[in-house]
């Protein structure tokens, strides 16, 4: 096939320069306030455990509030910002970043801690969701938004693996007022929002398609569309996958005899890290000539054939599990922008921020995935949740096909329900 035209290529400089201005924001501050977040978000259990003395459970219970509310408030979030304007729903969104990093911040008890990880699970609903759908909404090329969300998940990635390795740098862990930053972070998002969209002199009716429809009929949209449900169904699947590499793995890898288990643990966030930063971009170039479901389903495979490393990999060859997590971590960089970039093409123009807010359902399968992983390793064995995930992502494989055979919901009819 012979190459693209310079003016057809996604990666290119002139792409990105002719992004507009509200993109560029978006993804400077996507950055922004992912690094100074996560520059003490991966420590909060140390702080919180040093702090007040809490168990690992009430730790957790304090941390499922953000995901949760993030899950439950999604597309209710999304409804809105449909029905009375993006923008303003963003605006009022990173607001909550900086009060809920503020109150992580300055809490002296639990309970404002627990605060904190409620407006910290709103901001996610109403800045981080809906800026994929604004990216849609302001940039008319398809290659356009592709770049835009490809970008935006580099620069979160970028900035989870900047943020604590400049936080243990300069000393910052698990201190408490490191999150005076992370509000500072989310401050700058906030205050760059505002100053782009009065420069631009942002109206939404005339950048964004309002919907007239209430949250009973945008349900009732959802619920036909098939081919949103089939992907829904497979990003359940495929998040609890995701979420074992990042949790019950461990768990596993310290029942086993393994010589320096702490420094193959490392080894494995490293290279998930590695592989995200170096990667992404390049994969983008190599799969160019595939459409986002094609990757999608591509990505689920991957994380099948990582399943079959981590159930052959013996003991004595720590080395197995490396190509395991390298594997797995090339079928992140493929799966999850398509999933992006996949919601975006399933979901009617009005009716964007509701897709993209309950695509979130996919919480679901990471929020459940360390208590069903950590009940297969106690009464069935470490190797029978390779096996689990193994057919679990042959299952989204499966379903991931099926959602790309589904014909599109008819805009026209959703213009019309009632």
């Amino acid at each position: 096939m012979p190459a693209r035209p310079h003016a057809d290529r996604l990666l290119s400089w002139s792409r990105f320069c002719r992004l507009p201005l509200l993109v560029h924001v978006i993804l400077l501050g996507t950055f922004l306030s992912r690094f100074a977040f996560f520059m003490v978000w991966p420590y909060l259990g140390l702080m919180l455990y040093r702090q007040f003395g809490l168990s690992a459970t009430d730790t957790g219970l304090i941390l499922a509030l953000s995901s949760g509310c993030s899950t439950l408030l999604g597309i209710y979030a999304g409804n809105l910002a449909d029905r009375y304007g993006r923008g303003r729903v963003m605006l009022i969104g990173g607001a909550l970043g900086v009060v809920g990093m503020s109150l992580f911040a300055s809490a002296a008890s639990p309970a404002w801690f627990a605060l904190g990880a409620l407006a910290n699970g709103m901001m996610r609903s109403l800045l981080e969701n809906q800026s994929r759908a604004m990216i849609s909404d302001h940039c008319a090329d398809s290659l356009d938004r592709e770049l835009g969300m490809q970008l935006r998940y580099y620069l979160i990635n970028l900035g989870g693996a900047l943020g604590p390795l400049c936080g243990l740098w300069f000393g910052m862990t698990a201190r408490q007022s490191t999150f005076w930053l992370a509000a500072l972070g989310y401050l700058l998002y906030l205050l760059l929002l505002a100053f782009s969209m009065w420069r631009v002199h942002l109206h939404e009716a005339a950048s964004q398609q309002l919907s007239s429809l209430n949250f009973g009929a945008t349900m009732r949209v959802l619920a036909r569309d098939r081919a949103f449900k089939l992907l829904t169904l497979g990003n359940i699947a495929t998040m609890f996958i995701y979420a074992h590499y990042q949790s019950t793995l461990d768990l596993y890898l310290m029942r086993l005899s393994i010589p320096h288990i702490a420094t193959l643990i490392t080894q494995l966030l490293l290279i998930n890290t590695l592989t995200i930063v170096l990667l992404q971009l390049p994969m983008v170039h190599l799969l160019r000539r595939y459409n986002a479901n094609q990757r999608i389903c591509l990505g689920a495979l991957l994380f099948g054939l990582a399943q079959i490393a981590f159930w052959f990999t013996p003991v004595s060859w720590p080395t197995g599990w490396l190509i395991g997590g390298f594997i797995l971590s090339i079928g992140e960089v493929i799966l999850f922008p398509a999933l992006n970039i996949r919601v975006d093409e399933l979901a009617p123009p009005h009716l964007r921020g509701t897709y993209v807010g309950a695509s979130s359902i996919y919480l679901l399968g990471s929020a459940s995935a360390p208590i069903l992983g950590g009940l297969v390793i106690d009464y069935l064995g470490g190797r029978w949740l390779f096996v689990l995930c193994l057919a679990l992502s042959l299952v989204a494989w499966r379903l991931y096909r099926q959602s790309g055979q589904q014909p599109l919901v008819s805009h026209a009819e959703v213009a019309v329900t009632p």
